[in-house]
C-alpha cells in the first residue's frame, strides 16, 4: 500500500502557475526532518478523548522532562518531540505507560513511512493483554 501511494504521489505535476509560486526552502525541510528523528508517535488507549493540554503535565511529570513538545495528530494520537536521543531511548525502552489507567503505545518516528502504523486493537504490556 505504502509503495502504490508513493508511486501515485510521484506522478503528480504542478501547473505553470503553481510552479511559480511554490518555493520549497530545503534548509527547512531538512531541519525539520532532523526534528522528527528525536519524536514518536503515542497512541492513547481511553475510552474517552483526551486533551493535550491535560495530558502534556502528566507526561511531563512521569517522564520527569522539563519541557516537552507534543503535537495532537488525531484523537488521541500525540506526536512526541524529545531533547536527546538518550531520552527518546530510554523512554522508549521503558514503556508501554500508563496515564489516568489508560495505556500509550510509543512508536518511533520513521520517515520512510507516510501512514505511521500504530497498533489498532491489541497491545502486549507482558503481564496484561488491552483490547
Amino acid at each position: 500500500m505504502d509503495q502504490e501511494i508513493i508511486q501515485r504521489l510521484k506522478k503528480v505535476t504542478l501547473t505553470e502557475e503553481e510552479e511559480e509560486r511554490t518555493v520549497v526552502d530545503e534548509a527547512a525541510v531538512s531541519k525539520g526532518v532532523e526534528d522528527c528523528k528525536l519524536s514518536c508517535l503515542g497512541k492513547l488507549y481511553a475510552k474517552k478523548t483526551f486533551l493535550l493540554r491535560v495530558l502534556r503535565p502528566l507526561i511531563r511529570k512521569v517522564w520527569n522532562l522539563e519541557k516537552l513538545r507534543a503535537v495532537k495528530i488525531r484523537t488521541n494520537v500525540v506526536k512526541i518531540f524529545f531533547e536527546t536521543q538518550a531520552v527518546m531511548e530510554k523512554t522508549l525502552r521503558d514503556g508501554p505507560w500508563c496515564f489516568s489507567n489508560n495505556l500509550l503505545a510509543l512508536q518511533r518516528w520513521d520517515q520512510m513511512r507516510i501512514f505511521p502504523i500504530l497498533p489498532s486493537r491489541t497491545c502486549d504490556t507482558g503481564s496484561m493483554l488491552v483490547v
